[in-house]
């Protein structure tokens, strides 16, 4: 920091910077008010105004934990400033809030990570349950959804078959044997094109979950 920025301000050039300092953070300008902050700073250390619009350049750049610092430092010059009280209260549940989602990914994360899933591809997944509805979520971990949608196909297979069969021997025939046929074909069908489309659904869905929890956040 340049000797001119440490610099001693007057009440008017205090004010100008101050003044200058919220024009930015309210044109979207967070970069050039951190700036003016911490000019405001340097030069008055005990300003609780100076540590506020350090801490709202801070926010609105990102940089919680340092906005958090900057709120805490204006109460703790001014314990009657109500505002840093509620912007500090904004930026703890914020960090908490994102901590509590990052543990949830991790969570997930590892979760899939025990049962053999990896980085499941869509296509695969798709293909997978093209063979045979579940199989693409077997794929991605998602076991109980697979069992369940195998067993399903299974059942409406088992329709469709005795329907049809019925419907070829005369012998076997009853009243039934079309509704059999009709129930397995058209449920079956559904439930084949749902275990496609869900299958890589549940793989982009994994993707996702995991560049979440890669991705950099703005403190980093």
């Amino acid at each position: 920091m340049s000797a001119e920025d440490a610099s001693p301000l007057s009440d008017d050039e205090f004010q100008e910077l101050y003044d200058k300092a919220r024009l930015d953070l309210h044109l979207g300008r967070p970069k050039e008010a951190l700036e003016l902050a911490e000019r405001m700073v340097a030069s008055r250390g005990d300003s609780t105004t100076a540590h506020e619009v350090l801490g709202d350049a801070y926010a609105a750049l990102g940089k919680l934990q340092d906005a958090e610092a900057a709120y805490r430092r204006a109460i703790e010059l001014e314990a009657a400033n109500a505002d840093a009280q509620r912007k500090l209260g904004e930026v703890v549940l914020q960090i908490r809030s994102t901590e509590l989602q990052h543990e949830f990914l991790e969570n997930r994360l590892q979760d899939k990570a025990l049962r053999g899933v990896v980085d499941p591809e869509p296509e695969a997944a798709a293909f997978r349950s093209g063979l045979f509805p579940g199989l693409g979520q077997l794929y991605n971990g998602e076991y109980e959804k697979g069992v369940a949608l195998a067993v399903a196909g299974l059942v409406c297979l088992g329709f469709l078959t005795q329907g049809v069969f019925s419907l070829l021997s005369p012998e076997y025939s009853g009243p039934y044997s079309a509704y059999y046929a009709a129930f397995g074909g058209i449920v079956g069908l559904g439930i084949y094109v749902y275990s496609i489309w869900d299958a890589a659904r549940g793989a982009r869905s994994h993707a996702q979950l995991t560049e979440l929890y890669r991705r950099p956040t703005k403190e980093d």
